[in-house]
């Protein structure tokens, strides 16, 4: 991944969702980062993972704390509701992502973090993550996140 700045996103002559796009979709986007940041780290010292990688896991996720400055100031810079428009991350879209997100992790909370219940959170955390390649700093974290993800396959078919 090359430079820290963001491709300007084409312009669409307007918001078609007829309401005016403030800094509260950053500010979404920013909160499911800290949100994601919490819940990897109760996976990591949960028992999800292999117990020979658990160390390795706890090093890679703390040196992500510079990924998730960067991108969560990108969500806060102006403009950024452009590029949050152009990844489908705004209003309804963004909506419905977050809200599915959340939803993995109520269902997660409730039942102690069962491995289908970690499987769908981390699901869901991809979609959104995807969709927020074009942040300075997001790449890392969803590398970490499909690390994470083989981890807790690993663990479940050494178990098995």
């Amino acid at each position: 991944m090359g430079g820290t700045q963001m491709a300007e996103p084409p312009t669409d002559g307007g918001d078609q969702g007829g309401t005016a796009l403030g800094s509260s979709d950053g500010e979404a986007i920013a909160g499911f980062l800290d949100q994601l940041r919490a819940f990897m780290s109760d996976v990591i010292e949960g028992d999800l993972l292999p117990g020979d990688l658990v160390g390795e896991y706890r090093e890679v996720f703390l040196g992500l704390d510079d990924a998730f400055a960067l991108a969560i100031a990108q969500l806060q810079q102006p403009g950024i509701e452009d590029h949050l428009r152009v990844a489908g991350l705004v209003h309804l879209p963004r909506r419905l992502k977050l809200g599915v997100f959340e939803k993995a992790l109520d269902v997660a909370g409730r039942l102690g973090n069962p491995l289908r219940a970690v499987r769908a959170v981390l699901g869901a955390a991809n979609v959104i993550l995807g969709s927020l390649l074009m942040i300075p700093g997001v790449e890392p974290i969803k590398e970490f996140k499909e690390t994470l993800e083989v981890g807790i396959d690993i663990a479940d078919i050494a178990a098995s």
